[in-house]
């Protein structure tokens, strides 16, 4: 989950607790726009990165898989 402090420039779309199994989504989600539907599948490979035990020699390279999967989504989606 992500664990740092927040300045006033970042803004959280969503968190993946895997205390609880827990995707947390901000106020502003929105069910029917692609984007924050692939919001959902970024924290969902955070999920199976979990369950599967999946090791990174650092962070950055668990987000960067998430990012890639959520971007190639996107793009199969039709948007840039």
């Amino acid at each position: 989950m992500f664990n740092a402090e927040v300045s006033g420039d970042i803004k959280c779309e969503a968190l993946y607790s895997n205390k609880d199994d827990t995707v947390y989504l901000s106020d502003n989600w929105r069910t029917n726009d692609l984007r924050d539907r692939s919001i959902v599948l970024h924290e969902l490979v955070h999920h199976l990165q979990y369950l599967n035990h999946v090791k990174a020699g650092c962070e950055s390279r668990l987000e960067f898989q998430a990012f890639k999967l959520r971007a190639q989504w996107l793009s199969k989606q039709g948007v840039e």
